[in-house]
């Protein structure tokens, strides 16, 4: 974790980048990406890029899944 974690969306989302996590912005209360993503799925974000995106804490945090996060996800409705 961050070793200056505050309890911030910032700090979630750079302890995630450093982590190895590809992150991109979502708006609140929606449950898509609120830039264009698809970059992020080859790419991470930088640091940079993260305090633009969450430094004003209205944004959450969505992870890119797939081989740039080393993540699966298995959606079974019915």
């Amino acid at each position: 974790m961050n070793e200056h974690n505050d309890g911030t969306v910032l700090d979630a989302a750079l302890s995630l980048l450093r982590e190895g996590f590809s992150v991109v912005p979502c708006a609140p209360g929606v449950r898509y990406p609120s830039i264009a993503w698809a970059q992020y799925q080859h790419e991470r974000a930088s640091e940079d890029q993260a305090f633009e995106w969450w430094g004003d804490g209205d944004n959450n945090i969505a992870i890119v899944t797939g081989q740039i996060s080393n993540v699966t996800v298995l959606d079974v409705d019915g």
